[in-house]
């Protein structure tokens, strides 16, 4: 973060947002997000010398941050006891925390005016999850709870898994399987991101049971069986990981202190190491899966210009993907390795296509649109089977009511 241009008052490992600059232009405050995905994390306070003069406890959902009027102190909607935002905090610069108001619903704050003024927003905020089979003429609607975002889907496409982290969820994420009939979905427990091992016993996730703490990969039975901890996962650690063909190892997304790269760990010996340069992540939550070619020897990343380009799994000289660019997001090889498929978010639908991975030459096979559009504003992590004959995805539905309040202080 840099203030002014060119001044760095603060560096860190973490995403950084809802930046702020006090009434007497002499301190920014900030949250610090526990990941790329999420809005869990800390508010911070910095002078402007860097110095750091506040940094909170951790906070589950933080949706918004200003300055009150009087400079003493910073407002934030967020909560420690729900999953989305439900109060307004007060954090002043002499260390005291207040709230300062609390409504019912999730509430995001977008600004203060000099006079007092607030303006907030109570948001409903889905996400869903569409699932298409093979057999099936059109799509049908798997969700769970209130915030369910796929994670994966079987290579047979008849199993999917995802985590909720919504308000029903509470603090912690919950993990869930479900087949692809419709049947009851079945609870995992506090863990995020289940990815499907390739005979679909096990799922490999992140422990959930500590909110904002990076305490390592788990491998759940899908079934009956024990829970393994198989490592820490580094720091910063995403939720892109997923298995080699062989299902004895794993690999995912993490720093090497400022970058982010790819890692593989054996899951007997629990001792990753990094097996490509720095890259370059998606954002806005589209985590990609299914990255490593079917015979393993290939896995697929954007490397920092967004170039889509193979790496080689034991070491060697990568291939970029000719017109493979940033805004292409993977989803699944082909079963023949000789091609992928990827999508683009455009917002209220999706464009999925086959690309040739030798020659970039590219074919659209499907369109993906929800049947409701209202207020859908992303549609993320595709899914599909091995075979391309069934597909799944989720999207965000966002609807906002928007408040003038007078009177706080």
């Amino acid at each position: 973060m840099e203030f002014p241009r060119g001044t760095t008052l603060y560096e860190g490992g973490h995403a950084l947002g809802y930046l702020r600059i006090s009434p007497d232009a002499n301190a920014v405050a900030f949250t610090e997000f526990f990941g790329l995905d999420g809005d869990g994390g800390k508010v911070v306070i910095v002078d402007s010398h860097g110095k750091e003069l506040l940094r909170s406890k951790d906070l589950t959902s933080i949706e918004g941050l200003a300055w009150s009027p009087s400079g003493k102190e910073v407002w934030v909607a967020a909560t420690r006891t729900a999953g989305w935002a439900d109060a307004i905090f007060g954090f002043g610069l002499d260390g005291k925390e207040r709230i300062v108001l609390r409504l019912p619903g999730m509430l995001r704050l977008h600004d203060i005016a000099p006079d007092g003024r607030i303006l907030l927003s109570r948001e409903n905020w889905r996400s869903e999850i569409q699932y298409r089979g093979a057999k099936d003429s059109q799509e049908r609607n798997l969700s769970w709870l209130d915030y369910a975002n796929l994670s994966d889907l079987s290579a047979d496409g008849s199993l999917i898994a995802f985590d909720d982290w919504g308000e029903a969820a509470g603090l912690a994420d919950l993990a869930y399987v479900r087949k692809a009939d419709g049947s009851p979905a079945t609870k995992l427990g506090q863990f995020s991101s289940p990815v499907l091992s390739p005979d679909g016993r096990f799922v490999l996730t992140n422990d959930a049971s500590q909110v904002g703490a990076v305490t390592g990969f788990m491998l759940v039975p899908t079934g009956t069986g024990d829970i393994r901890k198989i490592g820490s996962g580094g720091p910063g650690s995403s939720a892109t990981m997923g298995f080699l063909p062989d299902g004895k190892t794993i690999y995912f997304m993490n720093l090497d202190g400022r970058a982010w790269r790819i890692s593989l760990q054996d899951v007997a010996s629990g001792s990753p190491h990094f097996i490509t340069p720095p890259i370059s992540p998606t954002g806005g939550g589209h985590f990609e899966g299914h990255l490593v070619s079917p015979e393993g020897k290939w896995l697929f990343a954007h490397d920092l210009s967004g170039q889509g380009t193979l790496f080689p799994v034991s070491g060697g000289t990568p291939r970029a993907i000719p017109d493979c660019q940033a805004d292409d997001i993977w989803i699944h090889w082909s079963a023949d390795g000789k091609s992928g498929y990827v999508y683009h978010d455009e917002k209220i639908s999706a464009s999925v296509f086959r690309i040739d991975v030798a020659t970039g030459k590219r074919d659209r096979v499907w369109t993906l649109t929800p049947g409701d559009p209202a207020g859908v504003t992303s549609i993320y992590r595709v899914r599909m089977s091995a075979d391309g004959k069934s597909y799944a995805y989720s999207y965000v539905r966002e609807l906002s009511d928007l408040f003038l309040v007078e009177g706080v202080q």
